[in-house]
């Protein structure tokens, strides 16, 4: 284990292309120390170029293809002036890359589609969630290619998303509140996902952020103008929400027993109906993990939500689960004084930056004094 330090953030590489983050301070410091660890990680600029020839080539014609680049360039306009992106905008000066090429991969590799398992269960008082995450051969190929290392993102200890770096954003988020994870069918529903107001994991995700509970955010996401082939499974300790998103928007709810969605239905279905399978352990989860089709998989989270932890699986790097406690970040106090630091250091970068412009206000004045 690789442990490094920067500012009051933390990066922990884990074995199998797995690494783990502690962030602390606004949205913008943590995505400025985010892109400092990855500095040397991805050439983002050789992805974004990989990316544009894989849609034109694999996947749509040129009208096609410039009619996407239309509407993401109208949806980078729109979030640039939206501060749930602040954390992209930090990225992007501490990579020394335009913002908007940093949003167009995130963007772009969403379009390709996502194929998943999700399963919820909750028996006496045992909650726990499977979530495996199916791509297609380009994704996989890509992912591979550029060699993207999966991330474990803790956010000031409030929220915890599970991605690769630049892939796979807000499909799978855990936190003390609300738990969820995304199944969608982009491939299928493309001119829906364009006809939205933004990139929908945004949305979905700005809801989250402002909701405190998995009913509130339940209403909020039914009450939303959002329209995709998708489904939402939320959950915490007590009870668990599955939302259907397409065209008229359900919900069902359960406090105990099982909810699942899956391209892979069929399979757990008769899984299920095993009489040594109806118990709720860990040992169904990760035997199931196995069981199904795995011909275009990235990565299983198993999230064992009463005792923190989680099983994280890189199944393109390797197929083998590594355990994660993730509470055991910092302690309170720890927290607070990292807190403080990082609002320390944002005061004294304003103070720098204002003495910086009055050093070459002055200069500029001595100048024309001298001439």
């Amino acid at each position: 284990m690789n442990v490094k330090y920067y500012r009051n953030s933390q990066e922990i590489k884990l074995k199998n292309n797995i690494s783990m983050y502690n962030l602390y301070g606004n949205e913008y410091k943590m995505g400025y120390d985010y892109g400092y660890f990855n500095k040397e990680n991805i050439n983002i600029l050789n992805l974004y170029e990989k990316l544009c020839d894989s849609i034109k080539e694999k996947k749509f014609n040129e009208i096609d293809f410039n009619y996407i680049q239309r509407k993401t360039n109208n949806w980078i306009n729109k979030l640039d002036k939206n501060e749930h992106i602040d954390f992209i905008k930090g990225m992007s000066e501490s990579l020394n890359i335009n913002f908007k090429k940093i949003l167009f991969v995130i963007i772009y590799l969403e379009i390709f589609g996502y194929y998943c398992s999700i399963i919820n269960t909750n028996d006496n008082g045992k909650n726990l969630n499977l979530r495996i995450l199916d791509s297609n051969k380009i994704i996989c190929k890509i992912t591979k290619q550029f060699k993207l290392p999966l991330n474990i993102i803790n956010f000031n200890d409030k929220y915890i998303s599970i991605k690769y770096y630049l892939m796979a954003n807000h499909h799978t988020i855990i936190s003390n509140k609300i738990n969820y994870a995304v199944k969608s069918h982009y491939r299928n529903n493309l001119i829906n996902i364009l006809d939205n107001e933004y990139p929908i994991l945004f949305q979905i995700f700005k809801l989250f952020k402002n909701s405190n509970s998995i009913d509130q955010f339940e209403k909020k996401i039914i009450d939303s103008s959002l329209n995709e082939k998708m489904h939402i499974l939320s959950y915490d300790k007590n009870k668990m929400n599955l939302i259907n998103l397409h065209n008229q928007k359900t919900s069902e709810k359960k406090n105990s027993g099982k909810l699942y969605i899956s391209d892979y239905s069929k399979i757990i279905d008769y899984y299920y109906k095993l009489p040594k399978n109806k118990l709720n352990t860990l040992d169904n989860f990760f035997e199931l993990n196995e069981i199904l089709p795995t011909r275009c998989r990235l990565f299983t989270v198993i999230n064992d939500v009463n005792n923190s932890f989680i099983y994280v699986n890189n199944f393109i790097e390797k197929n083998e689960f590594v355990k994660i406690n993730y509470k055991a970040t910092y302690n309170q106090e720890d927290i607070n004084n990292l807190l403080e630091v990082a609002e320390n250091e944002s005061k004294n970068e304003r103070i720098n930056f204002n003495y910086y412009i009055c050093a070459i206000f002055m200069v500029l004045i001595s100048y024309y004094f001298l001439v």
